[in-house]
């Protein structure tokens, strides 16, 4: 599997069955992307307008205001929300690709609320990315910045751009060697870093350390991880401009036909403009999910093995009860640790959900449900409960949890910290 077309191999075998909830996983990521970041560019393009107090901008306003030390925030924000997304995107993916290879088949439900369970460390390896892109991207686009500001400020943008005198050539090859120089060295740096996620999501690596990590495993490899990400933003490439061609021929092909009648020519615009959006869908989640099945192809070779646990949440979906069951757990967890009707001369005290301490979001752990699939003759129909009956062994659970932890047997429920302590007590004076 080490070879290229061993790595292409496992993507053919999986993608099939992994492609319905990989296109589910990426319309939700790309409605989420749509709420965040259209009124933000918005706000942007208004406070462009505001700067230049015209109801139009010139290019070489917009150019002004990009390399301002606002527009370069503007860039910083939308760039960084942009990755996060995608991060965050690619993590339901990777566990979608993770379930496949190990037999199951998740539904896009259970990768949301994967990758939902993971946000917080998904997010804090994505700040992580963007400020090691930044470190490296920027001094080239400062030294850009400073030809173009000496070279190609003295008229508009257009005027270069059509007359294109010497200091024009100039500016653009010094623009063509500080990028070539930056992707060669970015490209770099994004192979070694390219298990950073995977680590985390599936070997409880931590965020910080993730990177470092990827970059040791990676080491004597990167011939290997390269070929495998270029061939991969080829493939991207690929697929992208094959759908622009196809909806573009579509849309050549159908809009001429109803020029003479306005309401059907816009019908007709409007079918292109929704096949043209189906179409990137489905070229947006093969190039994700390629992605997501390709770097779990090289995390299965080079990475540690993968810590079945984390891939329970992402099986329960398809097994009868698991949520059930989670929800039995939690009803344990408030027995155990809080719930208890405190009396007064015969009348309750804690008389509403204010005073009785039910556990909310904050006070329930990930819950992974694991369905034991054992045949009980004795049961019709095999039917068991499947909802309360994991609430029985939880309190019990947790008292052995204490007695593991500090040594002290607590019989009385809840054990909230105050028995701790007292039980703490007793253990001290009876070793005096």
């Amino acid at each position: 599997m080490g070879t290229l077309a061993g790595h292409w191999g496992v993507v053919a075998r999986r993608l099939p069955a992994a492609f319905r909830p990989l296109l589910a996983v990426h319309v939700a990521y790309t409605l989420l992307g749509l709420a965040i970041l259209t009124p933000l560019v918005g706000l942007v393009v208004r406070t462009l307008l505001g700067l230049g107090g015209n109801a139009a901008v010139a290019d070489q306003d917009i150019a002004w205001f990009l390399l301002s030390p606002l527009g370069m925030a503007s860039l910083v924000l939308v760039a960084g929300l942009l990755i996060a997304i995608v991060a965050v995107e690619q993590a339901a993916m990777m566990g979608i690709a993770a379930a496949a290879a190990d037999g199951a088949r998740p539904g896009w439900r259970a990768a949301l609320r994967f990758a939902l369970i993971q946000a917080p460390r998904v997010l804090d390896v994505a700040w992580r990315l963007v400020v090691r892109v930044l470190l490296v991207v920027l001094p080239f686009l400062a030294v850009g910045a400073v030809a173009a500001w000496l070279l190609i400020t003295d008229h508009d943008i257009n005027f270069y751009l059509s007359a294109r005198p010497p200091q024009f050539i100039a500016t653009l090859a010094i623009a063509g060697v500080l990028g070539l120089v930056m992707a060669v060295i970015l490209l770099s740096r994004l192979a070694d870093w390219s298990l950073a996620l995977p680590l985390v999501l599936f070997a409880g690596v931590s965020p910080r350390d993730s990177f470092a990590e990827s970059g040791r495993l990676v080491a004597g490899h990167k011939r290997e991880v390269f070929r495998v990400l270029l061939s991969w933003a080829a493939f991207a490439l690929a697929v992208t401009v094959l759908v622009a061609a196809l909806t573009d021929g579509f849309g050549s092909w159908l809009v001429p036909k109803f020029f003479g009648r306005l309401p059907t020519l816009v019908a007709a615009i409007g079918l292109v403009a929704l096949v043209a959006g189906l179409g990137s869908l489905v070229a947006g989640t093969l190039a994700g999910g390629t992605f997501a099945l390709l770097v779990l192809s090289l995390f299965a070779r080079l990475g540690p093995p993968i810590d079945a646990r984390r891939l329970e949440s992402l099986r329960a979906e398809a097994q009868p009860g698991a949520r059930l069951g989670g929800w039995g757990v939690a009803m344990g967890l408030g027995y155990a640790l809080s719930e208890e009707v405190i009396f007064s001369e015969g009348k309750p005290l804690n008389d509403s959900f204010l005073d009785y301490r039910m556990p909310t979001m904050e006070d329930v752990p990930e819950i992974i449900p694991i369905i034991v699939e054992k045949e009980n003759a004795r049961i019709p129909e095999d039917i068991r409960g499947i909802g309360e009956p994991p609430a029985i062994p939880t309190a019990a659970a947790v008292a052995n949890a204490v007695y593991d932890a500090v040594g002290i047997r607590l019989r009385d429920l809840p054990l909230t910290p105050e028995r701790v302590f007292w039980g703490l007590q007793e253990k001290l004076k009876g070793a005096l």
